[in-house]
């Protein structure tokens, strides 16, 4: 049956919806695993930000104590204020609560400490790239079968973790068919030179029930096909 109703949602966007509350109910763990990442990457710099304050030979050392950090040290350093005002010297206090300078690095490292803040905003915009681009992808796909086909009688999802993976097994029953369909977020995060995740959303068809028609796995083209050859008309 065709969905010719104005406003009815139609089959593709129930999946839609379907797909977006899943793929929010993974948002903690997988937000948190992005988070590790660009927190560790975090980690990282800091610890070589102060070696090289305390390494004589180093070329920014050398030209001079006082010499302002150039690269986006801020990213992931960062003064604590209360720390360096229990320092005692006004001088002290003047250099330190300005801006960060190779000689703040050397003298007091006590005072400076991992600064976090962009690498959890960078987590949740990985995160927020990875759900859009998981709901595009698939929904793309869905619309190519079932193109304006009427609303489900049911549409369910749910996600599960394993090694590395987001898998979740898709429902869709209607008066007409019976679809289900693996779907997968998997990512890698690689940091060198930074982190950076990669992700993928491959989508398998499992197990189709049409018109007294039962199959496997198929295809995303066979099941264009299928949905064509059928009449939507009831």
């Amino acid at each position: 049956m065709r969905n010719d109703t104005k406003g009815a949602e139609t089959a593709v966007q129930q999946i839609r919806g379907a797909l977006e509350a899943a793929v929010e109910s993974i948002r903690p763990e997988l937000e948190a695993r992005l988070k590790e990442a660009y927190r560790g990457e975090v980690d990282r710099k800091f610890k070589q930000l102060l070696r090289l304050a305390q390494d004589p030979n180093s070329l920014k050392v050398r030209l001079g104590a006082a010499y302002h950090i150039s690269y986006r040290y801020y990213e992931y350093a960062t003064i604590n204020t209360e720390k360096a005002r229990q320092l005692r010297g006004a001088a002290q206090l003047a250099g330190i609560t300005g801006q960060l300078t190779w000689e703040v690095l050397r003298d007091h490292p006590e005072v400076v400490e991992p600064y976090y803040y962009y690498a959890d905003k960078f987590a949740k915009m990985s995160f927020q790239t990875a759900r859009n681009s998981f709901v595009r992808k698939n929904v793309q796909k869905f619309s190519s079968i079932l193109r304006d086909r009427a609303p489900a009688k049911s549409v369910a999802i749910k996600f599960e973790y394993r090694a590395g993976v987001f898998e979740g097994k898709l429902v869709l029953d209607d008066a007409r068919a019976h679809i289900e369909a693996q779907v997968s977020l998997k990512y890698v995060v690689r940091t060198v030179p930074r982190v950076t995740p990669y992700y993928q959303y491959p989508l398998i068809f499992t197990h189709v029930a049409m018109g007294g028609r039962k199959v496997g796995r198929v295809s995303e083209k066979e099941l264009i096909e299928m949905f064509a050859g059928a009449s939507n008309d009831e």
